[in-house]
């Protein structure tokens, strides 16, 4: 017991007088410090660079509302939709695919047919080189949630103010 003793001492007092050692122990609160700074310095920076995307409706009904409330949101960044062209949704979203890498489109949306009628597992896809940026896939699901709504109200001939009061949200007071 003493030998495995005296073996384990003197690995820990080579490992400790190691230059690797003592350049780890010394430079770790550097690190450390450098990231903090780092994350200072990022977190002032904001993006307000124009989001241009692309919104495939099959439907034809919900590129309205979005082209609507982009021209009516005012806040950085701009969120500029231009409408896809007319085809097999594959296909155009082959093209549009090609245009986010090339950096000509942010991102694009392919709504999907049925949506309007509620047919089970109709939504909308969204697509972006950067899947970490949420303002606009969360802007956009909203904006699709009320022309959804707006328009599944229409088609069942119930009053929309009605129906408006009866599902209007609370606000959050802060």
């Amino acid at each position: 017991m003493r030998k495995v003793a005296a073996i384990a001492v003197t690995e820990f007092v080579n490992t400790v007088r190691s230059r690797g050692f003592l350049l780890a122990l010394m430079l770790t609160p550097v690190f450390i410090g450098i990231s903090a700074v780092v994350q200072l310095v990022i977190k002032e920076r904001v993006d307000v660079n124009d989001r241009r995307f692309a919104v495939h409706d099959p439907t034809g009904k919900l590129y309205a509302a979005v082209l609507k409330a982009a021209a009516e949101r005012d806040a950085a960044p701009r969120f500029i939709p231009e409408a896809a062209p007319a085809g097999e949704p594959s296909m155009v979203a082959a093209g549009l695919s090609k245009r986010v890498k090339e950096g000509t489109l942010f991102a694009f949306v392919m709504v999907d047919h049925g949506l309007i009628e509620g047919r089970q597992g109709a939504g909308f896809a969204y697509h972006a080189q950067t899947q970490t940026y949420l303002d606009l896939p969360l802007w956009l699901k909203g904006v699709f949630d009320d022309a959804v709504v707006a328009e599944r109200v229409k088609g069942e001939r119930i009053d929309a103010k009605a129906f408006a009061r009866a599902t209007k949200k609370a606000p959050l007071r802060r």
